[in-house]
C-alpha cells in the first residue's frame, strides 16, 4: 500500500470517522478499520485516501477504486509506479491548494479585525 505525506496525516488526525469506516482484510486475514478520509479523481480514476483508526502509528494510504465483474465497486492497491507518481502529484496539488485557501482566509480575517480595531 502507497503511503502518503506525514503533514497530511497529521492535520487528519483527530477525526472522527463514525460514518465513514470500511474494513479491509490482510494478506494474513487480519481485520483493520480505516476511516475514509477522502475521494479524489485522477485523469478519470477515482482513489481513496484512508487513515487506520486503531493503529496511532499507522499512515494514511492511497488505494484506487475499480468496478468489479459483478459490477460492484472495489479498492485496490495502486501497483503501478507511474500511476502512483501521478496520483501522489495530484494529491500534493490538491493540499498545497488547500493550505493556500486557508492562507488567504486567515489573510482577509486578519485585515478585517485589523480594520476594526482602527474604528
Amino acid at each position: 500500500m502507497k503511503e502518503i505525506n506525514e503533514d497530511f496525516v497529521e492535520e487528519y488526525d483527530e477525526l472522527d470517522f463514525a460514518d465513514d469506516v470500511i474494513i479491509l482484510t490482510d494478506d494474513e486475514g487480519k481485520d483493520h478499520e480505516f476511516g475514509i478520509i477522502d475521494v479524489v479523481e485522477v485523469e478519470d480514476s477515482r482513489y481513496v485516501i484512508l487513515m487506520p483508526i486503531d493503529d496511532e502509528e499507522g499512515e494514511a494510504i492511497v488505494m484506487k477504486v475499480e468496478v468489479n465483474e459483478d459490477e460492484e465497486e472495489v479498492i485496490v492497491e495502486i501497483e503501478d509506479d507511474v500511476e502512483w507518481e501521478k496520483v501522489q502529484a495530484a494529491l500534493e496539488q490538491m493540499f498545497c491548494e488547500e493550505e493556500e485557501e486557508e492562507e488567504k482566509a486567515e489573510k482577509v480575517k486578519k485585515e478585517k479585525k485589523a480594520k476594526k480595531e482602527k474604528k
